[in-house]
């Protein structure tokens, strides 16, 4: 995926960023665009051997990875492409690790799901930091973006506590949720 970025930011590394290998000559166009295929072909082969289950999900993984390739500088596509991709590693990693190739999809929601909310917040923040916008829409963004980092970042307790919470009492449940809240 990176190198396949690499392959898709040469206009915007031409203007911004000449010394990059592919626009400075380093790496010609065609060898780097051969590697990335090569290298997502071979994941999906390597994948294919361990999982034919989470086949259909490295395809999907691959489709966003191209998609954020090629919309990237969308204010709304990019950000949500890469949190696509980043909730579909763990989810391909558990599908194809799992007994019968059946992960507990309730414990997988929630690491994958907060983990694609906390990319899509990081990468509104990150968007806004360089882009030049009015102050009181950068604060909105930010503080937008701040909050699914900490909605994310507390998420996975939620995990936890769907393997506590039926073994403890109704009073520290109660306590747990408090906290988590």
């Amino acid at each position: 995926g990176m190198v396949m970025n690499d392959y898709f930011d040469q206009p915007t590394d031409r203007r911004e960023r000449p010394s990059r290998p592919i626009v400075s000559g380093q790496i010609r166009e065609s060898s780097a665009l051969l590697l990335a295929m090569t290298l997502i072909a071979t994941a999906v082969l390597l994948l294919a051997a361990a999982s034919s289950n989470a086949i259909p999900w490295m395809l999907l993984l691959v489709s966003c990875v191209t998609g954020y390739n090629l919309l990237h500088r969308s204010a709304i596509a990019g950000p949500a492409l890469m949190a696509c991709c980043r909730a579909l590693v763990p989810t391909i990693a558990a599908i194809a690790c799992s007994n019968n190739q059946q992960p507990d999809w309730n414990l997988l929601g929630f690491f994958a799901l907060p983990l694609g909310v906390y990319t899509l917040g990081i990468s509104i923040a990150a968007r806004n930091e360089a882009a030049a916008v009015p102050e009181h829409d950068h604060d909105m963004h930010l503080s937008v973006a701040a909050s699914m980092v900490a909605v994310a970042a507390v998420l996975p307790f939620g995990a936890v506590a769907c393997r506590l919470l039926p073994a403890l009492g109704v009073m520290q449940s109660a306590f747990y949720a408090a906290a988590m809240l």
